[in-house]
């Protein structure tokens, strides 16, 4: 426990740290929070290592959207049911970013953030419509080498193609949340799966389900804007969590310390809730792992915060 409790003692000033430890954790149930500590502090949540996910890397989809985009509603229904079909291997992120994400009278929620816009307006250039979506942020030599796929007809191939790939890490996520007090404590561990002798970053972003607010649609029957007034906007970015200057997160396996199969990396802090989260209970953490050379995301997971009774 030695690794872990270095991690508690930095973490009570804010700042987030990572450790390799023998075991992340131990497997502790249903979620139990022990407020008995002997420093008085919370500790952090934890996961149960049994039920990792090592049978294959999940894919992550991201999509750019808008809710003045009168195509897109159709459009992420069908990527919804792909997920729902290929559940649990599937997490979708929605970035509302671009002329479809301005607001206006009729469109009054800003559902832009910082990281949102610092990823997608590099690559602005490239996408060819809305909504487009990035598959583990990958170019698909056999898709026309193409990285940017737009709508349904095209995002659902490379995403197929990915289902089943084998993974190099499985990703623990646990997230606590502490509502009265506007907190969310987050835990990743990474477990090598083989020999790592690349440098991978650590991404951590916040997502809302169900967020209802304004959304055109070429379906709707309301003439003449055809504005649905309580659409439920799914998994829409809140913020990133790790607070670093880089679209890719933390660097957290460097080429010198490499990992080898089996052993872990222990990684957790507190985290305030941002001023644009709606409804916290409906947020969830996901933890994204990139190669540090290629950019390709080698894994990624998400789960729903724990309400912690206070």
């Amino acid at each position: 426990m030695k690794n872990l409790f270095f991690v508690f003692t930095v973490l009570l000033f804010g700042v987030f740290a990572c450790d390799k430890v023998d075991m992340p954790v131990e497997d502790p149930g249903p979620t139990v929070i022990d407020t008995t500590d002997t420093n008085g502090v919370v500790p952090f949540p934890t996961f149960d290592t049994t039920m990792l996910h090592t049978s294959s890397r999940k894919v992550l989809v991201e999509e750019f959207t808008g809710h003045s985009c009168t195509g897109c509603p159709a459009q992420t229904e069908k990527l919804l049911n792909l997920q729902n079909n290929n559940a649990p291997e599937v997490i979708v992120v929605a970035y509302h970013e671009g002329t479809f994400a301005e607001v206006s009278e009729d469109y009054p929620t800003d559902f832009r953030t910082e990281y949102g816009g610092n990823y997608h307006d590099p690559q602005s250039n490239e996408i060819a419509g809305y909504p487009s979506a990035i598959i583990n942020r990958k170019t698909f030599s056999e898709f026309a080498n193409k990285k940017h796929f737009l709508a349904h007809n095209e995002w659902a191939p490379p995403i197929n193609a990915s289902i089943g790939e084998a993974g190099i890490v499985a990703l623990g996520v646990a997230a606590d949340l502490y509502e009265d007090d506007n907190l969310i404590k987050v835990r990743v561990g990474i477990q090598a799966l083989e020999d790592l002798t690349s440098s991978y970053r650590l991404l951590i972003l916040l997502t809302e389900d169900s967020v209802i607010s304004q959304q055109k649609d070429s379906r709707a029957t309301q003439l003449p804007k055809k504005i649905i007034q309580d659409y439920a906007h799914r998994h829409v970015l809140r913020d990133q969590i790790n607070e670093v200057a880089s679209v890719y997160g933390d660097l957290i396996i460097d080429l010198g310390s490499g990992l080898v199969s089996n052993e872990w990396i222990d990684w957790a802090t507190d985290y305030t809730i941002a001023s644009n989260v709606v409804t916290p209970t409906k947020c969830y953490v996901v933890a994204i792992l990139i190669d540090a050379q290629t950019s390709e995301i080698v894994q990624v997971e998400e789960v729903h915060v724990h309400e912690v009774d206070q």
